[in-house]
């Protein structure tokens, strides 16, 4: 998709540094007016680049994904809450991958900051 390996690089990497959801809109933007409509790949590190950010705006110390299974982790106190949540089991789109996570993020948050 693009072709100069230094130019995908530095892309690839900005967009892995990006901190605001806008950051992350401008460089795909910008990725498509020079190379045109990204492939499925670019489009799926977009929205996994955007569900990075939130986690890190929101102060979550870690996320994974695996096998069909993400696993949070947030600090709270001393204490580190942590919480296997299970990815719905059809294919989904990227873009309903990151509003799925993102909600699910929004509630575990929400419960760890309700417990006394």
């Amino acid at each position: 998709y693009i072709n100069e390996f230094s130019i995908r690089i530095e892309l690839y990497h900005r967009m892995g540094e990006a901190i605001q959801p806008e950051d992350l809109r401008e460089i795909l933007d910008e990725i498509k007016d020079r190379f045109g409509p990204p492939p499925p790949p670019v489009v799926w590190l977009y929205h996994m680049n955007r569900i990075r950010a939130f986690a890190a705006a929101n102060h979550f110390s870690a996320l994974k994904f695996d096998q069909g299974t993400l696993f949070v982790e947030k600090q709270k106190g001393k204490e580190v809450e942590k919480k296997s949540i299970p990815l719905p089991k059809e294919i989904i789109s990227p873009d309903s991958l990151e509003i799925y996570v993102i909600q699910v993020l929004k509630d575990f948050d929400a419960k760890i900051h309700k417990i006394v």
